[in-house]
C-alpha cells in the first residue's frame, strides 16, 4: 500500500484509499491480508520442465531466472520479491506490461523495468502461465517477520495454513 500512497504503483482507487491511512495503519492492513487463508483454485499443472528462463535465466540478454528472487516453488523472498505462486496468469502478465510501460515503480534497482523491457510477449506470456500454476508454500509467508505476527492490531498472531493445505 505505501507504493500506491507513495505513488510508485498506480491505480487511481487504491491510490486514493492509500493516502487516508497512515505508514502504520498501511502496514497493518498489509499484513491483515497477507495473512488470510490462501484458495488458489482450480489451476493446471506446472508445465514440465519449467521455463528455462523461470529457473535459469539468460545471461547473454542480461536476464537473471526468475526464480532466483520469486523461489522455485515462486513462494517469493520478501516485500521486494513477492510471491507469483496462486497469482492469475493474466494479472502476473498485466504486472510485467506495468512495468514495461513504467506504471510500477516500486521496484529497488529498477531490476523488474530492466527484464519486464527484455521479454517478448510469448515469453511474459510463458512465464505467468507457468508461475501461475506453482504451488508456492503452505505456511506463513517469511516475509512477514514473527514479530509483526504477534501484533495483535494486525489480527495475524498465529500462522495461518493455507486453504489448499488443510
Amino acid at each position: 500500500m505505501d507504493a500506491y500512497a507513495d505513488g510508485l504503483r498506480r491505480h487511481p482507487e487504491m491510490e486514493s484509499i492509500a493516502r487516508q491511512f497512515s505508514q502504520a495503519d498501511r502496514q497493518a492492513v498489509s499484513f491483515h491480508y497477507a495473512a488470510m487463508p490462501f484458495d488458489p483454485g482450480v489451476r493446471g499443472e506446472p508445465v514440465s520442465p519449467p521455463p528455462a528462463l523461470y529457473t535459469a535465466g539468460d545471461p547473454a540478454r542480461g536476464l537473471q531466472p526468475c526464480a532466483a528472487c520469486h523461489g522455485l516453488a515462486g513462494e517469493g523472498g520478501g516485500p521486494a520479491n513477492p510471491p507469483l505462486a496462486g497469482q492469475p496468469a493474466a494479472y502476473l502478465a498485466e504486472q510485467l506490461a506495468k512495468w514495461r510501460r513504467s506504471e510500477r515503480r516500486n521496484d529497488p534497482g529498477n531490476v523488474m523495468l530492466g527484464i519486464s523491457r527484455r521479454l517478448s510477449q510469448q515469453e511474459v506470456a510463458a512465464l505467468a502461465a507457468y508461475a501461475a500454476t506453482l504451488p508456492g508454500r503452505p505456511e506463513y509467508p517469511a516475509a512477514f517477520p514473527a514479530a509483526r505476527r504477534d501484533d495483535p492490531r494486525n489480527d495475524a498472531s498465529t500462522p495461518r495454513r493455507h486453504a489448499a493445505a488443510r
